[in-house]
């Protein structure tokens, strides 16, 4: 798994189940949860301009980064501006495949890691 999955692994993992009696600063959590949707987004974007790889499986993915996102943020306003950046990111993601700078090969090892991190974080 690369650092980067970690990465994704460990903030999905703090976001999801924190410690209880442990909320951490607000500003704080925010951040991460717009890292990880910047991440994630560019990742589903890129997976989903790819013709190999299936949409079931970008889906999936997305739907529980979604369901992070949601169950996280300090409030449902915060919570929907986060989605917006995950859906822009993913635009940006499925561009960065069409234009050539990035490969279906990369996006579906990038997707393979999400996946992972994703069922390990149940």
């Amino acid at each position: 798994m690369s650092v980067r999955s970690v990465m994704i692994l460990a903030g999905m993992l703090a976001l999801a189940d924190p410690p209880a009696g442990e909320t951490g600063p607000q500003d704080d959590k925010v951040k991460v949860l717009r890292s990880l949707a910047n991440r994630i987004g560019r990742v589903l974007g890129a997976a989903s301009a790819c013709p190999a790889i299936a949409q079931a499986r970008i889906k999936s993915v997305a739907e529980k980064v979604s369901a992070v996102i949601i169950n996280s943020a300090p409030s449902e306003e915060e919570g929907a501006v986060i989605l917006k950046l995950l859906a822009s990111n993913q635009v940006e993601g499925t561009q960065s495949i069409l234009t050539g700078k990035a490969d279906c090969t990369t996006a579906e090892g990038e997707l393979a890691d999400l996946e992972m991190a994703s069922s390990s974080s149940r």
